[in-house]
């Protein structure tokens, strides 16, 4: 009988401890769980398509689809965005944010200054639309429209002036510092070179197709696609071309310089690795896949997501490529992933926004 009621009371003091052991052991597992940041996750899903998105010390903020503007502070899954009415119609230019004012156009023409604590500024209406990005220009803001004007404003909504081209502006332009000079390109094929302090055209070079996108300068010579002939390389004094190299394919997305090499997306979403010396094609990174452009690397890295949602890393390594597929967001994209600090973002087609996390 003794024996009996000692296996009992054994048999009971072992559940005990069972039981204890995982109650104790529960919270600290679900507490490395809960602490335990996610890799890459969903920002937010939406039904209001994004505009390019900037990075900027406050986040990351993008116009919508419904004129407004979403300022994302941190990226994170679930994240909560300041959502700012601005425009009647779509916002689709990336945002200029230069001391805590908002700089953007919109598909009626506007162009807004709004101020982030004050609400806002000043908006100037232009002929057409404006899908290109403004530039902060040594204290003047400039910004090109479909009405074939490039417009310089100063910070008070003052106009300083304007320059006429032969046809649209679809994007930035490039500042000079060191000869304060403007350089941009437009529809009708021509690059133009115009002093920022009076807008005076001082050289212009017609490279014979659209000028599609904005020119990317380094080390003193600008890098411009044209629709039908490939890359142009100019050397910004004395105004010349340096090459205009003959690609395979039409282009409407500007190239990424990085280094030595020039990469370029092509209309068909063909990437392909060119040498900044002479233009010519080295590597062919994606064929078979379109992709949206490649705009995002660091050095050895190089990110770009597929219009399928597919997001990968190109690295080089003893002069050969490999690719990696980071993540399958498994959705429609339409404009390049981001880099912000080590994080990479990308937008679909339909408001969803995602993150992915560089390995350091």
């Amino acid at each position: 009988m003794i024996r009996k009621a000692f296996i009992i009371i054994t048999a009971l003091l072992g559940i005990t401890f069972i039981a204890l052991f995982a109650w104790v052991k529960k919270p600290v597992e679900n507490r490395r769980l809960n602490t335990a940041e996610p890799r890459c996750g969903t920002i937010q899903l939406d039904t209001s398509a994004l505009g390019r998105i900037t990075y900027f010390s406050g986040g990351i903020i993008a116009g919508n689809d419904h004129g407004e503007l979403r300022i994302f502070p941190a990226l994170k899954a679930d994240s909560s965005p300041r959502i700012i009415p601005l425009a009647k119609s779509q916002i689709l230019a990336a945002v200029l944010v230069k001391d805590g004012v908002c700089y953007v156009g919109d598909d009626d023409g506007f162009f807004y200054a709004y101020d982030l604590k004050k609400g806002l500024k000043w908006k100037y209406k232009t002929g057409n639309k404006i899908v290109a990005s403004a530039r902060w220009c040594n204290g003047l803001i400039i910004v090109g429209s479909y009405d074939q004007y490039l417009y310089a404003f100063e910070p008070d909504g003052k106009l300083r002036y304007k320059i006429e081209c032969g046809s649209y502006i679809n994007d930035a332009p490039v500042y000079s510092a060191s000869d304060h000079m403007v350089y941009f390109g437009s529809c009708d094929g021509i690059l133009r070179k115009a002093a920022l302090s009076s807008g005076r055209v001082t050289g212009q070079i017609d490279l014979e197709s659209p000028i599609p996108s904005r020119p990317v300068m380094s080390d003193d010579i600008l890098y411009a696609v044209t629709h039908d002939n490939g890359i142009a390389a100019v050397r910004t004094e004395p105004f010349a071309v340096l090459y205009h190299a003959k690609l395979f394919g039409s282009y409407v997305s500007a190239p990424y310089v990085d280094g030595n090499r020039i990469f370029l997306t092509d209309s068909n979403g063909r990437l392909t690795v060119h040498s900044r010396a002479d233009g010519k094609l080295q590597s062919t990174l994606e064929s078979q896949e379109p992709m949206t452009p490649l705009a995002a690397g660091t050095g050895r890295c190089f990110y770009a997501v597929s219009t399928r949602g597919k997001l990968y890393q190109y690295e080089n390594s003893n002069q050969k490529w490999s690719r990696k597929l980071l993540k399958d967001f498994q959705t429609d994209c339409r404009q390049s992933c981001r880099l912000c600090g080590k994080t990479l973002v990308v937008a679909d087609e339909s408001g969803g926004l995602y993150f992915y996390e560089v390995s350091p």
